[in-house]
């Protein structure tokens, strides 16, 4: 079992889609920044994979004002990477809870549910930016996926309150 968790540690397509659900469950940043460090001895030259350690870094530097060094850091990310999901996902949340620019914070949410439809908390987030703006048919539209994509029976709850 030691040599299997050694060998998947090594195996940097399964380290960067654990980091990535992870990330999308709101792990430790410890336990994320643990796994990409030591896949990076061993694929030091993926740049996906640096790219992933700089959001981990940028979700530990994101501050409770606008501009801060992990925005800087996270902004970086998606100059080079602009498909990234979480990066885009980690910034709107961000500029909407923190900064309060929901004009940002919608473009930067509708980008990472559009490459990555499947992302609950970005749903979500995007819900709650609609509703804020009172635009009710598009607060529904991504509540309303919210309730496709949820398991968790209070969650759903939750969502469905929110679609109505």
């Amino acid at each position: 079992m030691e040599q299997q968790k050694l060998e998947l540690k090594q195996d940097l397509k399964f380290v960067l889609a654990f980091v990535k659900v992870l990330l999308e469950t709101e792990a430790p940043t410890s336990k994320l920044r643990s796994l990409l460090l030591s896949a990076h001895i061993h694929s030091p030259e993926s740049v996906e994979l640096l790219d992933y350690i700089e959001i981990v870094e940028a979700k530990n530097l994101l501050r409770k004002s606008a501009n801060d060094s992990g925005e800087a850091l996270l902004k970086n990310v998606l100059k080079r990477a602009p498909g990234n999901a979480h990066a885009h996902f980690m910034l709107g949340a961000h500029m909407f809870w923190v900064d309060n620019d929901t004009i940002h914070a919608v473009s930067h949410l509708e980008t990472s549910v559009r490459l990555h439809p499947g992302f609950l908390r970005a749903w979500g987030c995007l819900g709650a930016i609609y509703k804020k703006l009172g635009n009710a048919p598009l607060s529904r539209m991504a509540f309303q996926k919210c309730l496709e994509l949820e398991t968790n029976p209070s969650m759903r709850q939750f969502f469905e309150s929110q679609a109505q």
